[in-house]
């Protein structure tokens, strides 16, 4: 039988906008509830610097867990074998990945994309917001940013039915939709060897420069995000101090 693939690709721009907008919703709602409602708001430990090394270690083992579930839900409902789980980084983009080197149904894909998330993120942001502290709510919500990528590729799997079957890129935030030769769709566009390439390259790429290698206008928005989420912290630790003192 003779297959036919089409690669669904998605803008690394888009996702690392994605990525900030929620973690900049996640952590200032999270922390408004946190010192509305949660008892102890500020601290894990009875010092900041102990709360800082914990909050690392957490993130670390975050990120872990983030690609592990991934692995297992593939696995799980995916039906495949652990050998057909990879596992890589792309140091220029900053991310890592979980690659499956075996088609598994878009149901059990979708299934995939969201499940770290939920787990390693959303779950415990919500439980951090309400029962634990400020910096709790901070390290979820980094790591529930950090599924920008699988949510917009699980957006971009909505026209596709739930018994397609589907594999990912092996280094990009994409995937292919494979038919066989006979039962291709009417929007269908086989994947081209130029499409391929050019994929590649873009991964090669900094997500803040243009086609043409100049500067997005991008980046200088993130550092002030980022300034902005650096002064939020700062703030934190402030009020932490004057409260000790109260």
């Amino acid at each position: 039988m003779e297959y036919k693939k089409q690669l669904f690709k998605f803008d690394m721009a888009r996702i690392n906008n994605l990525s900030l907008y929620t973690f900049l919703v996640a952590f200032l709602l999270g922390m408004l509830i946190n010192f509305l409602i949660a008892k102890n708001p500020l601290l894990i430990t009875s010092k900041v610097y102990f709360d800082i090394i914990l909050i690392i270690a957490i993130f670390i083992v975050g990120l872990a867990l983030h690609e592990g579930i991934h692995a297992l839900s593939a696995v799980v409902f995916g039906k495949i074998g652990f050998k057909s789980v990879k596992f890589g980084v792309n140091i220029t983009q900053g991310m890592l990945y979980c690659h499956i080197t075996k088609p598994i149904k878009v149901g059990a894909y979708r299934i995939m994309l969201l499940l770290p998330a939920l787990i390693t993120g959303l779950i415990p942001l919500i439980i951090s917001a309400f029962l634990g502290n400020i910096f709790l709510v901070m390290v979820f919500s980094m790591l529930l940013c950090g599924g920008a990528g699988d949510f917009v590729m699980f957006m971009g799997m909505s026209k596709l039915k739930s018994d397609t079957l589907v594999i990912d890129h092996p280094k990009a935030p994409a995937f292919y939709a494979i038919y066989e030769s006979d039962k291709t769709p009417e929007d269908f566009q086989e994947v081209t060897a130029e499409q391929e390439e050019e994929l590649l390259q873009e991964m090669k790429k900094s997500p803040f420069t243009t086609k043409d290698g100049q500067k997005k206008n991008g980046m200088l928005k993130t550092f002030a995000i980022l300034i902005f989420l650096a002064l939020a912290v700062l703030i934190v630790f402030i009020i932490g101090i004057i409260m000790s003192f109260l």
